[in-house]
């Protein structure tokens, strides 16, 4: 009798380790995905931060239309005196 419960207890012993085994690789493997999602999204919304300081860079360096306008000589001289855009 004694027997016979030790060797049921022992099965259900190692069900219970590989069950629990089981459990672990699963949760380490969740883990790792997440990890990984996270870095991509960290990295994702790195990205479009720099596209868009680099484009909020650009814009402001090509529409600055009144420097643009007071280097052109040209402009400058049809101007003349007739607006104080330029001083």
């Amino acid at each position: 009798m004694d027997e016979q419960l030790l060797t049921t207890i022992n099965r259900q012993l190692r069900a219970i380790k590989v069950m629990l085994g089981l459990f672990f690789i699963m949760l380490l493997t969740m883990l790792v995905v997440l990890g990984f999602i996270a870095y991509k999204v960290i990295m994702f919304t790195h990205d479009v931060s720099t596209k868009i300081t680099n484009f909020e860079n650009k814009t402001t360096h090509n529409l600055n239309l009144k420097n643009q306008l007071c280097d052109n000589k040209s402009v400058t001289s049809l101007l003349g005196n007739s607006s104080s855009i330029c001083k």
